[in-house]
């Protein structure tokens, strides 16, 4: 392990290019250009959960936060991921004196969260790693200011089963006059905090906040890890060591198991090996004069490949264009997941956590790229 301090890396080149990497990497720009179907005749989405008892629920929700009309009207067309009423069972809701008792800042967004401005049937969402991204009607709240910017969600296929976020989707493709509707296993939740006050408020993690204030001394403003994992435009996927995972790494390099003691590394380094454990998409090297080299990416435990794959990481946009190491993932259980020179596989021992501008798995070992 002792490796990994034996080189570092030009603070400046890093620094420049995780700063034009992740300048854009998730922001809500205009929504992507919907698949043209023609609207058909019959009952509208509105209609459907109208109608059918199965939703009587769903349709109490949609109506108390006034997207009835909306969802009725065959000139639009929308996406729904649609929670019947064994879904909202499922988290213990079961009346409609339940859904009227909740307050419009909780029900508004949940709703909202389900509903994407396009027409998705599940054959066009993509199959490959990790999923697509696509805004719903939720707009971002406070600090973010900018009304076109919403909260994305992530629907993914893999072979015969779909998903969005990490939630079954358990019928597909219940076609409307305007639309098309998913039925999903459970309501899915938007997330509240961003990734920076997640991670700060656990204490499990306090080595790992420590070893990102460490890496922000050797970034500019703008650039810094804390910065953007705060950032609620951005998307992340991380991988994120517990205190145990780094009191092993400081012992092995014959260091006190302490916090205190990521302070005694060089700071290119810890830079690296920070940018190590956030994974991005691309495959492509940067492009000469691009300012978008790469983009972020979500991927939930059900987005994981189940055979050992190679991902590509944050350092790879560090050390553009030189190759860098890729991470191992492999999900099936055992989840693992391997840095290039660790001598075994980490665990991932829990999956999931959702923010607002990411996703982060918990693992039991830090990765080392070198």
């Amino acid at each position: 392990m002792s490796r990994l301090f034996k080189n570092t890396w030009p603070v400046a080149v890093i620094a420049f290019c995780i700063g034009i990497t992740l300048a854009s990497c998730n922001k809500d720009v205009p929504a992507p250009v919907p698949i043209e179907y023609p609207v058909g005749s019959g009952s509208s989405i509105g209609e459907l959960i109208s109608t059918n008892p199965d939703y009587s629920l769903l349709k109490t929700a949609v109506t108390r936060v006034g997207l009835m009309d909306a969802l009725s009207n065959k000139s639009s067309v929308y996406t729904l991921f649609a929670p019947n009423n064994a879904a909202f069972g499922r988290i213990g809701i079961t009346t409609d004196a339940q859904i009227n008792g909740l307050p419009l800042t909780t029900l508004v967004p949940l709703i909202q969260y389900h509903v994407i401005g396009q027409k998705l049937v599940s054959t066009s969402i993509p199959d490959s790693f990790p999923n697509a991204q696509l805004p719903t009607l939720f707009i971002l709240p406070a600090p973010n200011t900018n009304p076109l910017v919403r909260m994305s969600t992530f629907p993914s296929r893999r072979g015969a089963n779909a998903y969005v976020n990490n939630i079954p989707v358990t019928t597909a493709d219940i076609q409307a006059a305007n639309g098309v509707m998913h039925n999903v296993f459970v309501p899915v939740f938007p997330p509240s905090r961003v990734l920076a006050d997640t991670l700060s408020r656990d204490t499990t993690f306090s080595f790992l906040m420590t070893a990102i204030a460490r890496a922000d001394l050797g970034l500019p403003a703008g650039a810094k890890f804390s910065e953007l994992l705060a950032n609620p435009v951005l998307n992340f996927t991380v991988f994120a060591p517990n205190n145990n995972a780094f009191r092993a790494l400081l012992t092995a390099l014959g260091l006190p198991p302490v916090a205190s003691s990521i302070n005694l590394l060089p700071v290119p380094n810890v830079i690296g090996v920070v940018a190590y454990h956030v994974h991005i998409k691309d495959n492509k090297p940067p492009t000469t004069g691009s300012v978008q080299p790469f983009t972020g990416s979500r991927a939930f435990s059900v987005n994981l490949p189940t055979t050992p794959t190679a991902i590509n990481t944050w350092l790879k946009v560090v050390l553009a264009p030189n190759p860098a190491p890729p991470l191992v993932v492999n999900a099936t259980p055992p989840a693992t997941v391997k840095g290039f020179v660790n001598p075994t596989a980490s665990n991932i021992i829990a999956v999931d956590r959702h923010c607002v501008n990411g996703v982060y798995h918990v693992i039991d070992q830090v990765l080392l790229p070198q």
